[in-house]
């Protein structure tokens, strides 16, 4: 039986020879020979308390808040603003200062051209030699007011301008070569619009003047009417068709015999009663008007079918078994 006394100093001294370094343990790294150096570099004494302290300071100072941000957006603001506001203005004066510059400019020729407009051909030699210069550069000026816009032309320069442009247009009017153009396509459906609007206007005219003779024949009639005391119609008028037409004067001769045949005739005792019942007659006789197309005829092309020799083979074929629609239908539907 081990004394516990014993088991204990062992164990005391086991501790301490384990604890025990040699002089080469007891070594630093840096001298060790082979040794894997590792871990946190060694810093100088005094600068991890300054850095420490410029963490705190930086911490301290730094803000992050949505006020901070808000106030910081507003400045940045207000700083483009501010150089947006600079940036026009500079170009605003810019503007300004063409404006003005161009004025001036345009005043100068103005007054330039004034004075050369003035100038009189003098009958001396003096002027006599000179004269060419001075007609060279009127006449120049003369030209570039001609170009010049309207707005910026004097008002004798301006009716100049259009008695000139007036000319020009008189000469090529008279020089212009018109068989050259007559058989341009255009030209001619032009001309070709022109010569029906005018037989259009022509008839129009025809018709008026025929309504107004009809009106005042009617007035005529009721006015020798009512001095002869006759309560008779004398004249009924009626609406004026097309001038010398074959078609209409069958339809007028149809429709005055379908008024005749009529037996409410005998009851008629009025211009009033009678144009109503010829309105009537004329409604019944109202057929719809041929429509007349240029170019092609309106007619349909004939129907074209091609009759295969195969004596109803292709009939029989379609009534085969094969061709029912349960036998080729997909089987997963």
């Amino acid at each position: 039986m081990v004394n516990f006394l014993e088991y204990v100093s062992s164990q005391e001294r086991k501790r301490k020879l384990r604890n025990v370094r040699t002089p080469k343990e007891r070594m630093p790294p840096e001298q060790k020979r082979g040794s894997l150096v590792c871990g946190t570099v060694k810093t100088p004494i005094g600068s991890r308390v300054a850095k420490i302290k410029s963490r705190v300071l930086n911490r301290i100072t730094k803000n992050d808040s949505a006020l901070h941000k808000h106030v910081k957006w507003l400045k940045d603001l207000q700083e483009e603003r501010r150089r947006m506001e600079e940036m026009k203005e500079a170009e605003e004066l810019e503007i300004l200062t063409r404006k003005r510059a161009f004025m001036e400019r345009e005043a100068k020729k103005r007054a330039v051209a004034g004075k050369l407009e003035g100038i009189e051909p003098s009958t001396d030699e003096k002027d006599s030699d000179d004269g060419p210069s001075v007609l060279s550069t009127v006449s120049k000026e003369s030209e570039n007011e001609k170009k010049k816009p309207a707005w910026c032309q004097s008002e004798t320069a301006h009716e100049a301008a259009e008695i000139d442009n007036e000319a020009n247009l008189l000469s090529f009017a008279n020089g212009l070569d018109f068989e050259q153009y007559t058989h341009d396509l255009e030209l001619q459906t032009l001309m070709d619009q022109l010569r029906k609007r005018i037989k259009m206007l022509e008839l129009e005219k025809k018709k008026d003047e025929t309504k107004l003779k009809t009106c005042l024949d009617s007035e005529d009639a009721a006015q020798r009417s009512e001095a002869l005391g006759n309560s008779v119609v004398d004249f009924v008028p009626t609406e004026v068709e097309k001038v010398n037409d074959d078609d209409d004067d069958d339809d007028t001769k149809s429709i005055a015999n379908s008024v005749m045949s009529e037996s409410s005739i005998k009851s008629i005792h009025s211009k009033k009663s009678l144009t109503e019942l010829i309105s009537k007659a004329r409604g019944r006789m109202m057929v719809m008007a041929t429509i007349e197309e240029e170019g092609e005829d309106a007619i349909l092309p004939p129907v074209v079918s091609t009759v295969t020799d195969d004596n109803g083979a292709r009939m029989a074929e379609k009534k085969s078994i094969h061709k029912l629609a349960f036998k080729n239908r997909n089987p997963s539907v």
